[in-house]
């Protein structure tokens, strides 16, 4: 007998960070520990990700940027903002003047998973995942050296950072 199938193309899911990141980095003196892990896609170059947490020893706004100069402009940044719940990328802008020295990026680039900010016993987490490729941001390199930047706040509302590097 003859029949049809509907078939229906579906994307392949990024593949999941671990339960613990074992590449351990502590920043500012101590007050500040970056743990990551990259995931490596079986499937396809460009569903690779980062796993990202950072453990700050105050309670205030937290960044992570993708920089291949090192340099704050020109940077993809990802903040953490207990203010508002959310975890978001942004890039820096020279234009000070209409919404401070980051812009958020638009949705279509707003693709960051398993995102998290809390708060407890003086204390601020951040954590998320990124696809190491994507169009239109600084490429993280799956195996050498990338440069990163981090900040902190002096509170939660996002503000000139009370500590850098």
């Amino acid at each position: 007998g003859e029949f049809t199938l509907d078939f229906t193309a579906t994307a392949p899911a990024p593949p999941d960070c671990p339960s613990e990141l074992t590449q351990v980095t502590p920043l500012n003196n101590g007050a500040l520990t970056l743990y990551t892990e990259v995931v490596v896609s079986p499937t396809s170059d460009s569903e690779s990700i980062l796993c990202v947490r950072l453990e700050s020893d105050s309670e205030s706004w937290v960044g992570f940027g993708i920089s291949p100069t090192g340099l704050m402009f020109g940077a993809n940044s990802i903040l953490g903002l207990p203010e508002y719940g959310s975890v978001m990328k942004f890039n820096s802008t020279l234009d000070v003047t209409k919404q401070g020295p980051f812009a958020p990026m638009e949705d279509d680039h707003q693709t960051l998973m398993n995102t998290k900010v809390t708060q407890e016993d003086g204390k601020t987490v951040v954590s998320f995942s990124k696809y190491l490729k994507e169009e239109g941001e600084n490429e993280i390199l799956a195996e050498g050296e990338n440069t990163f930047l981090w900040a902190v706040g002096s509170s939660n509302a996002p503000g000139y950072h009370a500590a850098r590097g």
